[in-house]
């Protein structure tokens, strides 16, 4: 209450305060965004007030939580700019409108388990590759049929045998947004026969997909891993039939015409800990298409374990 004193004593003089931008969300637990708990709690983040007069508050909370508002005086209570926030999410508050009126601004933010919204929270040059309904923007690898991966609730799921699938449109460097989920299978199974699957930049180079939930991490061939080349720094796993959230920074190989001048670098967060920094690729990871100079397609690979994907997006940097 004291601070929407303060407020309207700014708004009386011409003042105008405005509300703290909030941190992103970490990995598989509650997201510390202003007041704002990921799941079960409340939250109330401050907007500022207008300079007519007008303003109020808004306020984000993440799965299962509270949101409150709070109008503002000089005529009608508006309800400052709007607010959203995924599981583990991030989002910032805007300010006010004039005159009592509902005001413009607000937030952005979404993301998966531990995931967070574009850089800045911004969705200027997100480039939605999956929207949940159909893998119209998905063809079989290598040619031009269509995607044979079921959809359904959202997800798009590997067909064990079908082949894998890439994007239609090709990309150098880009940050990429995917969530994946692991299906449950027997820990009698062989460490590579455990829901296996791999996001390949360029369709050459592999973050490896893989359950690797309490199990140590060696050979560079279990989750979070540049396949065959590095393992992740840290085992941010979540147990099969969670869903999971790699936040990739790939830059492609640098070419003068046809030769190499620098190699492939890849960062990965996971579930909000950083797996992989700048680390340089020399050559194609098993199973990946050659190098070449140019953009080239995201490819998701069929390992024959039905492995699951959702809110797959990129922005080119």
């Amino acid at each position: 209450m004291a601070v929407c004193l303060a407020a309207l004593a700014c708004s009386a003089c011409g003042d105008r305060a405005s509300a703290p931008n909030t941190g992103p969300g970490t990995s598989g637990g509650a997201s510390t965004a202003g007041a704002a708990t990921a799941s079960g709690g409340s939250a109330i983040s401050s907007a500022g007030m207008s300079s007519n007069g007008g303003g109020g508050m808004s306020a984000v909370a993440g799965n299962g939580g509270k949101a409150a508002t709070d109008g503002g005086t000089g005529g009608a209570p508006s309800v400052a700019g709007s607010a959203a926030a995924g599981v583990g999410g991030s989002a910032s508050a805007g300010a006010g409108g004039s005159g009592g009126a509902s005001g413009s601004g607000g937030a952005s933010g979404s993301g998966g388990v531990g995931g967070s919204g574009g850089v800045g929270g911004a969705d200027a040059g997100k480039i939605v590759l999956f929207d949940g309904q159909d893998l119209s923007l998905w063809k079989v690898h290598g040619a031009d049929g269509p995607a044979p991966w079921n959809v359904s609730d959202g997800a798009f799921t590997v067909v064990p045998g079908s082949g894998d699938i890439e994007t239609r449109q090709a990309f150098g460097d880009i940050q990429l947004h995917v969530e994946f989920w692991i299906p449950s299978t027997p820990v009698s199974n062989a460490e590579q026969d455990r829901g296996n699957s791999g996001v390949y930049l360029q369709g050459r180079y592999e973050v490896q997909v893989l359950d690797s939930y309490m199990h140590p991490l060696d050979g560079a061939n279990d989750c979070g891993a540049i396949y065959e080349l590095k393992n992740a720094d840290v085992n941010a796993s979540l147990p099969p039939e969670n869903w999971q959230t790699y936040e990739i920074t790939f830059y492609s190989a640098r070419w003068s015409g046809t030769t190499k001048t620098a190699n492939a670098k890849i960062s990965v967060i996971w579930n909000g800990q950083q797996a992989q920094k700048d680390i340089e690729v020399p050559a194609p990871t098993k199973l990946g298409d050659p190098e070449a100079a140019g953009d080239a397609p995201l490819r998701l690979q069929d390992h024959n374990h039905a492995v699951r994907y959702r809110n797959v997006w990129a922005r080119k940097l």
